[in-house]
């Protein structure tokens, strides 16, 4: 019989502890790919073998609370070091458990007629059966478009669209020739921090200033716009969730052509410094 999602679900905790559901995931996957290589010599020689596993996954995910969005954020950005996360999911009772893992990418973004919603990517350590029973379903409620206010550069007149904020750890999996166990010998021995990347765009209706436009192209950018996100709901479905993105210079604010009655669209992107203390996300 073809299978659905009714019985899937995916959980998460510190260290090796499984401890809570992710929330309302609507999309992604864990990984599994054997990174298959050829080994190919003259004539018609090749054979298989596997190459360096990583162990990992994606979950894009409704927002209902910040726990698992913030261990998305490095402890220290000159001694970069993150908080070591575990997984599970799949099928109730035939899932699958990784460990070591650590956020890689996040993306947050909400736009009319849609709540908040993060994209995540995480790169994990091990990969194994889970059998154990699915946690409790979250019971916060969801961050709605209706209930926000955006700020951006202190305009809060732009008729904002929709933003979406990028964060990047870029993380590494380390491999050696040292000793291995069997059946995990091509798996990461560590996983390396690189550096914080922070980039934003926000779509709006109000055309951008010639201010913002002479800084685009003057000899030199600013570097001190902040943006500011607030949505209500959580928990008691009064929290508040905030994402301010500082230090912030302007990247590009085409001006697009749009034919006679059409509704002209304004794409403003922003770039951070790298490894540069510039987003906070607060829930609660």
């Amino acid at each position: 019989m073809p299978e659905t999602g009714l019985n899937q679900f995916l959980d998460y905790g510190t260290t090796t502890t499984i401890s809570a559901c992710v929330g309302k995931v609507t999309g992604g996957s864990l990984n599994s790919d054997s990174a298959l290589v050829h080994r190919e010599g003259i004539g018609a020689q090749d054979s298989i073998v596997g190459g360096p596993v990583v162990p990992g996954g994606t979950a894009d995910v409704i927002v209902q609370d910040g726990s698992l969005l913030a261990y998305a954020k490095r402890a220290s950005l000159t001694a970069p070091s993150m908080t070591s996360l575990c997984f599970a999911g799949g099928y109730a009772g035939e899932g699958r458990k990784q460990t070591g893992a650590y956020i890689n990418t996040m993306r947050l973004s909400c736009s009319v007629g849609e709540p908040l919603t993060a994209s995540l990517e995480w790169l994990a350590l091990t990969d194994d059966v889970y059998a154990t029973a699915q946690k409790a379903y979250l019971a916060g409620s969801t961050f709605e478009w209706f209930t926000g206010t955006a700020s951006i550069g202190g305009s809060t007149s732009l008729e904002v669209q929709s933003f979406e904020f990028n964060l990047n750890n870029n993380l590494e999996p380390v491999y050696s020739l040292d000793a291995k166990t069997t059946n995990q010998m091509r798996w990461p021995d560590s996983i390396k921090i690189g550096s914080q990347e922070v980039t934003l765009s926000v779509d709006c209706l109000i055309r951008p200033s010639t201010v913002a436009i002479a800084d685009i192209f003057g000899d030199s950018l600013g570097t001190a716009t902040t943006c500011i996100f607030t949505l209500v709901g959580g928990t008691s479905g009064t929290q508040t969730a905030t994402l301010t993105v500082t230090n912030l210079s302007r990247k590009s604010a085409p001006l697009p052509f749009v034919t006679g009655g059409g509704l002209v669209t304004y794409a403003l992107a922003y770039e951070a410094p790298k490894d540069a203390s510039c987003y906070t996300l607060v829930i609660g």
